[in-house]
């Protein structure tokens, strides 16, 4: 086995995994919460989507969607809602990371009864994955190459530029030409929150001062690094050790490429009828 098809076929028995095997606690919101009050509460439990129901619909948004509002304190929520499906205690894993893949997602609500009874995350299909012996599939094939990247004097402002019109959440940051961190919509979204003592008519007019501030030290520097000629089973285990959502893909010490969650739930999607072969994708 050498290649991206032969992976999906390997991993079969996965991808038929039920998802009650891999539920989470979903962050429930409701509507009338300010987006500083949200971004609070996904900073407390570690959520990249958070969920809410509503005459009957599941409705969400997430962190790269937030990058958006300009004022985080008086915004409500149901500004940003919209409607997706769910899955359902009897679906898959492989439907799961096809679902998620769709909607650009890091987890997915499962319902019972017109009831949110968990999530399926990102991390814990991959935490599935990685006890697979893969040690044959190299970074090299699973990578995104040549990822954007910012230097550290840049500013937030185009951070948030970046991530919104390519749609990424990782950035990687350099200093002195060298990679020092990586930033996420997650660091970029808390950076921008005002503090508390800040008065309600003065906090929007701090975030867009915010916004013209450099990058600086914002980001982590517990981004773990490989080698494109590594494993797969090197790449995740690096990323389970730091609980990070990416790893940076090196040779001779240059940048070639980023792994991040969606990069690894694309071993698991749906593949497409066709004499060439085709998967879904789109996270």
């Amino acid at each position: 086995m050498n290649s991206v098809q032969s992976t999906h076929e390997y991993l079969r028995e996965i991808q038929k995994t039920s998802v009650a095997k891999a539920l989470h606690s979903p962050t429930i919101i409701e509507p009338s919460f300010s987006i500083s009050k949200v971004i609070g509460m996904m900073s407390e439990t570690d959520s990249y989507d958070v969920y809410c129901m509503k005459d009957g619909e599941v409705l969400t948004t997430n962190a790269r969607e937030m990058l958006d509002v300009r004022d985080i304190s008086t915004m409500k929520a149901s500004s940003l809602l919209h409607r997706i499906r769910s899955l359902s205690k009897n679906d898959t894993i492989e439907e799961a990371a096809t679902a998620m893949a769709h909607y650009r997602m890091r987890s997915f609500p499962v319902l019972d009864k017109n009831q949110i009874i968990g999530v399926v995350t990102a991390k814990s299909i991959v935490n599935l994955l990685a006890q697979q012996n893969l040690k044959w599939l190299r970074a090299n094939s699973v990578l995104t190459p040549n990822p954007i990247v910012l230097n550290n004097i840049e500013s937030l402002a185009k951070a948030r530029s970046v991530m919104m019109t390519k749609r990424v959440d990782h950035i990687p940051i350099l200093h002195k030409g060298k990679v020092e961190r990586v930033l996420t919509s997650m660091h970029l979204l808390q950076s921008l929150t005002p503090p508390q003592r800040i008065g309600s008519d003065q906090r929007g007019s701090d975030t867009l001062r915010r916004f013209e501030s450099d990058i600086g030290n914002i980001g982590s520097t517990r981004v773990p690094q490989c080698n494109t000629n590594d494993s797969m089973n090197t790449v995740m285990n690096a990323m389970l050790k730091t609980d990070t959502t990416c790893c940076l893909l090196t040779l001779w010490d240059n940048l070639h490429g980023i792994i991040t969650y969606k990069d690894i739930l694309g071993l698991l999607l749906t593949k497409i009828p066709s004499e060439v072969p085709l998967y879904i994708i789109g996270m």
